[in-house]
């Protein structure tokens, strides 16, 4: 194989590996759902608390964490749909909108969004604000957050909660 072919080879290797990672959605599969959200009978906003980073000693040092939104759906027959991911800072200030499109969570199926290790930007109160809403009531996802820091062997859960949705 000539030089020139392989550098070309290798190149467009490493340039689709960075756009996989910095997709971050680390999901294997994303249904898109071709639906008018405004006929959903079930709507829900939810926010989940995200810690970046956390503090450590006297509050002047701290330990950045990846953190992985978590939306599972917990029923055997219903599906709902995922209008809307976005990651806040601390001081309520929009980072990252992570759909472009409404995703359908099938019976059972769940999906992954991360904030890597390296984005500082979200603080201590960084949050994931999540809308979601089903064609019939009483479905009820559970969505929660996974923070981790490796080099420290720190992990923990944090729940979402409901939250009164602003009025259109």
């Amino acid at each position: 194989m000539k030089p020139t072919v392989l550098l070309i080879a290798l190149s467009a290797l490493l340039a689709c590996h960075r756009d996989k990672e910095k997709t971050n959605l680390p999901s294997r599969v994303y249904h898109v759902a071709n639906i008018d959200t405004a006929s959903l009978a079930d709507k829900h906003v939810v926010y989940v608390p995200v810690y970046s980073h956390i503090y450590t000693e006297d509050g002047t040092s701290t330990i950045n964490l990846n953190a992985t939104l978590s939306v599972r759906n917990t029923s055997f027959t219903d599906s709902f749909y995922v209008t809307d991911v976005a990651y806040y800072d601390s001081q309520g200030k929009l980072l990252k909108q992570y759909l472009n499109s409404t995703l359908v969570l099938r019976p059972m199926s769940s999906i992954e969004f991360v904030v890597e290790r390296t984005e500082s930007a979200g603080g201590a109160g960084a949050n994931f604000v999540v809308r979601w809403g089903s064609q019939q009531t009483g479905v009820q996802p559970l969505i929660q957050s996974v923070m981790i820091g490796t080099a420290q062997g720190i992990s923990f859960l944090a729940a979402g909660v409901e939250m009164k949705a602003p009025s259109p």
